[in-house]
This record gives C-alpha cells, sequence and structure tokens, in this order.
C-alpha cells in the first residue's frame, strides 16, 4: 500500500501535458519555472524529453515537494515555497508555467494576489520569454476579449488544435473574442 497523500497519487497519475509540451515546442531549451508543480509530475516528463533545459519547481506543500524530490531528476530542482516570497529578482527564466496552480493563488491571497504574482513573473522572465497559465481560472465578464499579435496567435491556434472540442470564437479587428465558457 502506497502511504503517499490521496491527493499526490492524484498528481502523479493526472496526465494533461500534451498541451504544455506543445506550447513549449516554440522553445528549444531553456531555464523553465513550474509554479505548484506538486509533485513534479509534469516538470518528470518535460525533463527527459527536454535534457538541455533546467526546470525549478516549487510548491507550498513540502510532502509534494518530497515526493518531487525523490524522483532525483538530473535537470530539475524542487523547492518548497510560496511565489509571493520566492521570486530571486537576479534569476531569469525563458518560461514560466501555472498548470492549475493559478486558482490555488486567486483562492489564498485573492485576485490582488494573482496580480501580484503575475507582476513578479514579469520581473523574473527574459525578454522573449513565455508566461503558460492552464488553469480554471474564470472571470466575472462573460465575454473574453484577446488582442492577438503573432505569438498570441501561435498559441491560440495550439489551443483549438488541442481542445476536445469545438471552441467557437470570432475575429473583430485583430481581436479574437470567445465566450468564457469556451
Amino acid at each position: 500500500m502506497d502511504n503517499k497523500p490521496v491527493d499526490a497519487i492524484r498528481l502523479e497519475f493526472w496526465d494533461n501535458s500534451k498541451d504544455i509540451k506543445e506550447i513549449l515546442s516554440v522553445l528549444p531549451s531553456g531555464e523553465i519555472l513550474e509554479v505548484g508543480c506538486g509533485t513534479g509530475k509534469i516538470i518528470e516528463e518535460l525533463s527527459f524529453e527536454r535534457k538541455n533545459s533546467f526546470f525549478t519547481g516549487i510548491d507550498i506543500n513540502s510532502s509534494f515537494i518530497e515526493i518531487a524530490k525523490q524522483k532525483k531528476l538530473i535537470n530539475s530542482n524542487f523547492i518548497v515555497a510560496d511565489i509571493l516570497t520566492f521570486i530571486d529578482e537576479e534569476k531569469k527564466y525563458d518560461a514560466v508555467l501555472f498548470r492549475d496552480s493559478l486558482h490555488e493563488i486567486r483562492e489564498n491571497y485573492g485576485v490582488n494576489g494573482v496580480m501580484k504574482t503575475l507582476s513578479k513573473v514579469c520581473q523574473i522572465l527574459k525578454p522573449g520569454g513565455l508566461v503558460i497559465i492552464r488553469d480554471a481560472i474564470i472571470p466575472q465578464e462573460v465575454r473574453l476579449d484577446v488582442e492577438m499579435d503573432e505569438k498570441t496567435n501561435l498559441f491560440f491556434n495550439i489551443f483549438v488544435s488541442l481542445a476536445n472540442r469545438k471552441i467557437n470564437y470570432q475575429i473583430e479587428n485583430n481581436h479574437h473574442i470567445l465566450n468564457i465558457r469556451d
């Protein structure tokens, strides 16, 4: 019988990394930070495929980090930390990943905490770096209006192609407009 907490077991078997891998494919190598890395499942999968990258995973749950450290990944480091106090502005990342963790920041610190987190992430991101957010935060507005540049359009198209259902949206003056349910 496994002595891991139920949440840790769920994280280990929850494979939803295909979209993350696809988005990161535009970045050949680099320093990647995962905020709320849990047991390190995504970093584990990515580290084997991306041997020229270095991964840092942070999570406030020390039990999860202990499980992640037991994986002994060569190109990875796992740290018990809260994103609001962790960020070392001397270190710069090529990509920062929030995979189902931003809503936890919102629950613990409110919208202001999310804004502080994203502001700090912008400070540690290298020029041209990626911020990847995959989460279930539902905005109060029913309509989402996203201005598209070349890179944003690329990621939007990847998102639409990987969706398990049809995504309905309109294009108006270089903006993609969609209902938040999509």
